[in-house]
């Protein structure tokens, strides 16, 4: 996948461009982007505008996915080209600028997709029936997709972030349509886990991801294309240690090698208890061991 915001290049032909912040590339997200697939062919290729990470934890929260993983996913997906400006770069453009400045020059767009609910330019002044109406004068068909609903609301990446603090992992996933995963390197920790026969992979949740709620979820993890049965605790450890550095620290069922230096995807699963202050280092051994056989027993159901 080609970023032409850092190669300075416009595509070489027509495109099909998806249009919109894929700040969690939810279900929703995912049926624009699989339209704008669609479209392409016979010269045509694919597309997408979005902002950059910075902008997505100014703006709505809190990222759901890092920039990185965001743009591994699309190239997954088949897209072709991504074009990712800081918002503070185009959000006081008229919207009849942006559709000929960005959409039409830089992308050289002829098919765009986007969400109902899609707004732009300054203060989202402009709906995507502006966008179809300016874009018409342009040569551009716009083609607009319906929100995608779950349990009678808009699958929305405000409705991820509120599942996501509570801890609710279940509606998380299915308004992802994937597990909620983190994904990063493996980093080298206290080694407690180890004194406790129940040995641990520590990976530092950034500072600008959304509030995950801290505590203790089933979870996998893929490793070498091999997928382990895992637990992992979100949180900062405060039985062992007295510091703020948020962490994702998760025992591997079945696994014991070392990883470190390696990056690892570690996707959640169900909630089991919230994180807690033991009063000793037994005591959180005892309650641990409990923590892994009741995953094993969601497991079995």
């Amino acid at each position: 996948m080609i970023d032409l915001l850092k190669t300075g290049e416009c595509p070489k032909g027509r495109t099909s461009v998806a249009l919109g912040l894929f700040d969690g590339i939810h279900s929703g997200h995912i049926a624009v982007i699989e339209k704008m697939l669609s479209l392409c062919g016979d010269g045509i290729s694919s597309a997408v505008f979005t902002f950059s990470e910075g902008t997505l934890s100014t703006k709505s929260g809190g990222a759901i996915i890092s920039d990185n993983r965001k743009k591994e996913m699309l190239d997954g997906m088949g897209v072709q080209y991504i074009y990712a400006p800081d918002f503070a770069s185009v959000k006081d453009m008229p919207p009849d600028e942006f559709v000929k400045e960005i959409l039409k020059k830089q992308l050289n767009a002829k098919h765009i997709v986007c969400g109902r609910n899609f707004r732009f330019g300054k203060g989202a002044s402009a709906d995507c029936d502006d966008l179809a109406r300016i874009c018409a004068s342009e040569d551009i068909e716009v083609h607009i997709e319906e929100l995608r609903e779950y349990r009678g609301e808009a699958v929305s990446s405000s409705g991820i972030r509120r599942y996501l603090a509570d801890g609710n992992i279940h509606d998380v996933n299915n308004m992802l349509g994937r597990e909620f995963s983190i994904k990063g390197e493996v980093i080298g920790g206290n080694r407690v886990g180890r004194t406790l026969n129940f040995p641990t992979i520590n990976q530092r949740i950034p500072e600008n991801f959304t509030d995950i709620r801290r505590g203790v979820y089933s979870s996998a993890v893929d490793i070498d294309g091999i997928v382990y049965d895992a637990i992992t605790n979100i949180g900062v450890k405060p039985t062992v240690t007295d510091g703020s550095v948020l962490l994702a620290e998760t025992h591997i069922l079945g696994f014991a090698r070392e990883i470190y230096g390696e990056t690892v995807e570690v996707r959640l699963r169900e909630f089991v208890r919230d994180e807690k202050k033991f009063s000793s280092k037994d005591e959180l051994k005892a309650q641990v061991g409990n923590d892994i056989d009741a995953v094993k027993k969601k497991i079995k159901r």
